[in-house]
C-alpha cells in the first residue's frame, strides 16, 4: 500500500531517530537502539543486559551461556503508520560452557511515495534498516559469563544505501540472589551516507537484578548511555504464577529531568517447549505500540554448569550449606542423612549429561528419581557430615556447583 507524503516523512524520521524522540539524530543505524524482546520491552528495557534467553544476544551475548537447549525466537513489533520491526534469532549450546547464535533485525515500512524538490511525485521508495549478527558466549565459571557479537549493518533511506559493521561485548555475573550485567554495543567505524560520515550509536549498558528467595518476583534496574542521546534509566518488575504465567511492568526515563518517559506492560505464557510474550507501550508521541515474541526450544538438554538458583526451582525448599558444628536440635547427627546434590532435572538424559560433565572432572555420582518426578544428581549420600563436606569442597574447587541437603 502506498503511503502519503506526510507519512513518508514521518516514517523516515522514525528510521533516523527510533525510540528516542529527543535524539539529535546525528548517528547512523539508530534502529539498533530498539529492543528485540517483548519480554524485556514489557520491563521497560531494565533487564536487557540481564536477559538469559536467545534474544539476550542482541544487547548482551553473555546471557546465551545460560540457555539449556537449542532454540529460536521471533519478535514482531507493530508501530505507528504501518511501520514494522522484526527480529529472528537462534542459538545452540556447544559443550558445557559455550553457546553460539545467529540473529537478524529488520525495520521496514513497505513502499512510500517519493517526491522531488518541486513536490512532484517521482515513483516510490522502500526504506529499510537491517542488521545480521553472529554471537559467541562462554561461561568462565558457573556464575560468570562473557560474550561477543559481530554484526553487519545495512540501511536504505531514500535511493541511497550504505553498509557498516560493528561488535558488541558483554558480561554477566551472578551472586546469590543478585545478577549483574554490563554491555558495550555497536563498537565500529562510521557509516558513510553520500559524502558525510556518521558514527554508530555506540552505547554502554548496566543492569542489576534481584530475586527474593521467598517470593516469585524479579526486580530490575538498568542504565544506558548511547552516543548522541541522554542517559536513560529504567526499572521493571515481574511476578510469576508458578512456571507457566508471568505479569510484567516497567518504567523508563531519558534525561536528567526525565523529559521522555514510558510506562510498559506485558505478560508471558510458558508451555511445553515454548514461550509467548507480549508487551504494550501506550506511547507519548506517536501512539501505542504492540510487540509479540515467540520462543521455542528443541533438541536434547545440554549438560550445563548452572548456579544454584537455576538448578533449583522456587518450589524447592531453601538449601543451606551446613557447617561442621551444625546438627539438628535434639537429634543425634548419625540419624541425619547428608546428600551432596548437583541439581534437579526434568528427565534422566539431562541428569546423565550433568553426570558426564562431573565425571570428566573426576567427580563421580548417580541420579535418582525424587518424589516430585524430577531426577536429582547425587554425588554422595552419607550419615557422616565430614564426608559430605569433603565431597562438597572437592567439587567446588573444580568449579562445579553443588549443595548439601539433609534427609
Amino acid at each position: 500500500m502506498l503511503m502519503t507524503k506526510s507519512r513518508a516523512i514521518i516514517g523516515i524520521i522514525l528510521v533516523l531517530s527510533t525510540t528516542n524522540a529527543f535524539s539529535a539524530g546525528t548517528t547512523a543505524a539508530d534502529f539498533l537502539n530498539i529492543g528485540v524482546s517483548a519480554h524485556q520491552e514489557a520491563l521497560g528495557g531494565s533487564g536487557d543486559v540481564l536477559s538469559q534467553d536467545i534474544s539476550s544476544a542482541f544487547v548482551n551475548p553473555a546471557g546465551l551461556s545460560f540457555i539449556e537447549r537449542a532454540g529460536a525466537t521471533f519478535m514482531h513489533s507493530i508501530w505507528y503508520q504501518d511501520i514494522s520491526y522484526e527480529y529472528l534469532g537462534a542459538a545452540m549450546p556447544i559443550g558445557s560452557k559455550s553457546t553460539i547464535g545467529l540473529s537478524a533485525v529488520y525495520l521496514h515500512m513497505g513502499k512510500i511515495d517519493a517526491y522531488n524538490t518541486y513536490d512532484q511525485e517521482i515513483g516510490s521508495i522502500a526504506p529499510y534498516s537491517l542488521a545480521a549478527t553472529a554471537s559467541y558466549s562462554h561461561k568462565i565459571r558457573y556464575n560468570l559469563s562473557l560474550g561477543i557479537n559481530a554484526k553487519i549493518i545495512s540501511e536504505k533511506l531514500t535511493d541511497k544505501k550504505t553498509n557498516g559493521y560493528a561488535i558488541d561485548l558483554g558480561g554477566q555475573y551472578l551472586l546469590n540472589d543478585f545478577s549483574f550485567g554490563l554491555a558495550l554495543n555497536n563498537l565500529g567505524p562510521s557509516m558513510k551516507y553520500e559524502s558525510a560520515n556518521y558514527k554508530l550509536p555506540t552505547a554502554v549498558s548496566f543492569g542489576v537484578g534481584y530475586a527474593p528467595p521467598s517470593i516469585p518476583v524479579l526486580v530490575m534496574l538498568g542504565a544506558r548511555k548511547a552516543a548522541d542521546q541522554s542517559l536513560s534509566l529504567a526499572t521493571g518488575i515481574e511476578y510469576s504464577f508458578g512456571d507457566c504465567f508471568s505479569l510484567r511492568s516497567g518504567y523508563s526515563a531519558v534525561g536528567e529531568s526525565g523529559q521522555s518517559s514510558d510506562y510498559n506492560l506485558g505478560a508471558g505464557f510458558k508451555f511445553n517447549g515454548g514461550v509467548i510474550d507480549y508487551a504494550f507501550n501506550p506511547g507519548n508521541h506517536l501512539g501505542a505500540t504492540h510487540a509479540f515474541s515467540f520462543t521455542f526450544s528443541f533438541g536434547r538438554q545440554a549438560g550445563r554448569l548452572f548456579s544454584n538458583r537455576q538448578n533449583y526451582s522456587r518450589d524447592t525448599p531453601k538449601i543451606e550449606t551446613l557447617s561442621e558444628n551444625q546438627s539438628s536440635a535434639g537429634t543425634d547427627k548419625h540419624e541425619v542423612v547428608y546428600i551432596v546434590s548437583a541439581g534437579k532435572f526434568n528427565n534422566q538424559n539431562s541428569a546423565q549429561s550433568q553426570l558426564d560433565i562431573f565425571k570428566k572432572l573426576g567427580v563421580k555420582g548417580y541420579s535418582e528419581l525424587t518424589s516430585d518426578g524430577q531426577y536429582r544428581v547425587v554425588l554422595v549420600r552419607t550419615d557422616k557430615l565430614k564426608k559430605a563436606q569433603k565431597i562438597y569442597r572437592d567439587a567446588n574447587r573444580k568449579g562445579l556447583v553443588c549443595v548439601i541437603e539433609t534427609e
